[in-house]
């Protein structure tokens, strides 16, 4: 919106996609976020491929947009216009707001059916480990339905817009509430410190976790030798005996 000129009355047709564009690559972090979620929650190792595929998919599509509303300005520069609440530019031909409202349905249905996943993976794992209902946080449900309301309020307006599309202008109301959604959303959830906390941390160092599980692996051995059976003198074993022991379980099959 800065870089844009959110406040001048002829935007510039060359500027205008990025605030768009901006907006469409927060894509990429909800995917990413998503995938090391599933990944992390099933104990799998973080991968590389995946991610790069996701986040390569939804940039590509992001640029593809950014492309389409340019060329369509640069042809048409009359049709380039800002929108009444003075927040983006718009472009009034009918063919990338169709492209954007397509999508904005796609991925906001894709993002409500994650959902679900979510509450049902969290519900099993409750039910297994014998917890009750009311261990659940009551401020994750409440944000839960929160963005759920959010996500619900881009596709009646999305489906409203493929439906009426306004003709000759735009509808002040619908587009404020288009221009505070991603805004909310972006405010109320990507600075809670639960999320904050997930995305930082799994990018620690990696040997981080190596020395952990070799700490473990020192107190399991201490734990091994301090329960075998004491001698006639009542003291401990030797090192001479807990090598030879040692020796004869690493020659065991």
């Amino acid at each position: 919106m800065f870089i844009g000129g959110q406040h001048d009355s002829e935007p510039s047709a060359g500027v205008c996609p990025l605030p768009g564009l901006s907006i469409f690559c927060a894509l990429s972090f909800a995917v990413e976020v998503v995938v090391h979620f599933f990944r992390t929650f099933r104990g799998k190792p973080p991968s590389r491929i995946t991610p790069i595929i996701l986040l390569g998919s939804s940039s590509f599509l992001s640029l593809c947009v950014a492309l389409e509303v340019l060329v369509v300005g640069l042809k048409n520069p009359s049709d380039v216009q800002r929108n009444e609440s003075h927040l983006y530019c718009h472009v009034t031909s009918p063919i990338p707001n169709l492209v954007v409202c397509v999508l904005s349905i796609i991925f906001s249905l894709a993002t409500m059916m994650t959902e679900v996943v979510i509450v049902v993976v969290m519900r099993k794992a409750m039910f297994q480990l014998g917890c009750e209902p009311s261990s659940l946080s009551k401020q994750f449900l409440v944000r839960l339905f929160a963005f759920s309301a959010c996500i619900c309020l881009v596709v009646c307006i999305s489906i409203y817009s493929l439906i009426s599309p306004p003709v000759g202008g735009t509808l002040s109301a619908w587009y404020i509430l288009l221009n505070a959604v991603p805004i909310c959303g972006v405010v109320t959830f990507g600075t809670q410190k639960d999320i904050l906390r997930f995305y930082f941390q799994r990018k620690r160092d990696p040997n981080v976790g190596q020395q952990e599980q070799r700490m473990v692996q020192l107190s399991g051995e201490d734990v091994s030798r301090n329960s075998m059976p004491l001698d006639e003198s009542g003291n401990g074993p030797s090192r001479q005996t807990v090598s030879s022991r040692e020796r004869v379980t690493s020659l065991q099959p």
